[in-house]
């Protein structure tokens, strides 16, 4: 019992040390510090040590995912914002740069929370906005295009007719006041 009692300090201690890592520590988990250590320390048998030791890695486990998956929600929507602000640029590395991230790590975070990646996140706000533009009756396609990041306009109209089933002109027809 005593090999298993020193292992077991080892692994609380390592813990620990993979809290402090990510600036937290027992007392954000269980209220306090100490009460990890005082608890094993009045453990007897090995079967209570074990059954204990698996409850506080999954606490500590359960802590740090949700703790990681609030941060990368505050990370995603800062990249929404991004492209809300800047939907006219087309390159991905210009959008996130500010952000202090590089574009593939951004890009999978994003894509593991909101299930499409920041391209396909880009091309939907373009076609919303685009959506508003062509209720203007006196708008025009190419204008539109241009306005919400496309030089080209025929691969705008077939990017806008894969998104909506319409063609922008089509949209237009039936949408614009």
């Amino acid at each position: 019992a005593t090999y298993v009692k020193s292992l077991s300090y080892s692994i609380i201690n390592i813990m620990q040390m993979i809290l402090l890592e990510k600036n937290e520590s027992f007392a954000g988990i269980f209220g306090n510090d100490t009460m990890v250590w005082d608890k094993l320390a009045r453990f007897e048998t090995i079967v209570d040590i074990k059954s204990w030791i698996f409850n506080i890695i999954e606490a500590v486990h359960s802590h740090l995912c949700k703790m990681d998956g609030n941060r990368y929600k505050s990370l995603v929507e800062d990249i929404k914002k991004m492209i809300d602000a800047n939907y006219t640029k087309n390159n991905i590395h210009d959008i996130v740069k500010p952000l202090y991230i590089s574009p593939s790590h951004a890009n999978r975070i994003f894509k593991q929370n909101t299930g499409k990646t920041i391209f396909e996140y880009l091309i939907q706000k373009r076609v919303e906005v685009a959506k508003k533009l062509l209720t203007d009756s006196q708008a025009k396609v190419y204008e539109v295009a241009q306005n919400v990041g496309y030089i080209n306009i025929s691969y705008f109209s077939s990017i806008f007719r894969e998104y909506t089933g319409l063609t922008p002109k089509q949209y237009m027809d039936r949408y614009a006041k």
